[in-house]
């Protein structure tokens, strides 16, 4: 009787061991799966202007330009070493003109000059050894004085036949030929590339 009993709450232990078991596989069969965690990337978020892009057409210009006047208008082009579209630097020279006034005017004020500088040197002279007054001297003085500066002014005058870049930059323009009559206005129009900007017509719907 003691090993029946023995036998029976054996059996019944195993008996509740599977049941057991068999609840614990329903349990993790009906679990709802676990989802999948995704990875993001996250940026920081600042305040900052945005910029309205506006579409025209324009004309690149530059930002200077020099119109070459010549300083001694009504003499005639004899040359003219450059074309439009050439590239030119500060002091180069772009045409010439003809001289042959000049070249009487200066030949006539070196010998006023020359004539004026010896007579002034001799009347000082004369006057330290009082020979001459001192208002004789100071009129000598005062012709010698003339003639220097009409020379000068003569030999300024002979450069400007030479027409010169006063800059660098393009030839952008050339309004003279050989034959011509130097104008009053501009013989020619250089532009410098260095600094440029862009000229056109900005729809008015563009502003606000």
């Amino acid at each position: 009787m003691r090993k029946t009993l023995v036998l029976i709450v054996i059996v019944a232990i195993f008996a509740g061991l599977i049941v057991f078991r068999g609840y614990q596989q329903k349990q993790v069969k009906s679990a709802p799966p676990e989802e999948e965690i995704a990875r993001v990337e996250t940026v920081s978020l600042r305040e900052m202007d945005l910029a309205e892009v506006v579409e025209f057409t324009a004309s690149i210009m530059p930002e200077e330009q020099s119109a070459v006047v010549p300083k001694v208008p009504g003499r005639t082009v004899l040359e003219v070493f450059v074309s439009e579209g050439d590239r030119v630097k500060k002091g180069q020279p772009l045409a010439s003109l003809d001289t042959s006034l000049i070249r009487q005017q200066l030949d006539e004020a070196r010998t006023f000059y020359e004539t004026a500088a010896a007579d002034h040197e001799r009347y000082q002279s004369l006057y330290k050894d009082d020979v001459v007054s001192r208002q004789t001297a100071d009129q000598a003085r005062a012709r010698y004085m003339q003639a220097r500066s009409a020379y000068e002014q003569a030999r300024i005058m002979s450069g400007y036949h030479t027409i010169t870049a006063p800059t660098d930059g393009i030839v952008a323009r050339r309004f003279i030929d050989p034959g011509d009559t130097a104008p009053q206005g501009p013989a020619f129009l250089i532009f410098r590339q260095d600094k440029v900007k862009a000229v056109g017509a900005v729809p008015e719907r563009q502003f606000p």
